[in-house]
């Protein structure tokens, strides 16, 4: 996705792995890693549009992980987007959290 044969409008791809549960830890972690290489083939005006990619888990750590990773990365109108990514993945927690019981009682049926 990094190589010059890709082009930036074409960087939409990475999200797939990210919102997969499957996957999005181990996305989670080489996005990091190649955030550098990542920031070279946006604009600078798309770059706020990467927080949003906090609001993509269900999971506690990634959440407070990507918070953080954000953060500190200080891009400019990003505190809204990440507020509201944070409040979208305490609500799929809290949903998760209150309908687990209820879901494996339905497949044990």
């Amino acid at each position: 996705m990094l190589g010059p044969q890709v082009k930036n409008q074409d960087l939409f791809a990475l999200y797939i792995p990210l919102v997969n549960y499957k996957t999005q830890t181990a996305a989670w972690q080489l996005f990091k890693a190649d955030y550098p290489e990542v920031m070279k083939k946006i604009d600078a005006s798309d770059a706020v549009a990467l927080a949003q990619l906090a609001g993509v888990f269900c999971d506690a750590s990634l959440r407070d992980d990507s918070q953080k990773f954000f953060a500190e990365k200080n891009l400019p109108g990003s505190e809204r987007i990440l507020q509201n990514a944070k409040d979208q993945v305490n609500a799929c927690i809290q949903v998760r959290d209150l309908q687990q019981s209820n879901l494996s009682t339905f497949l044990r049926r």
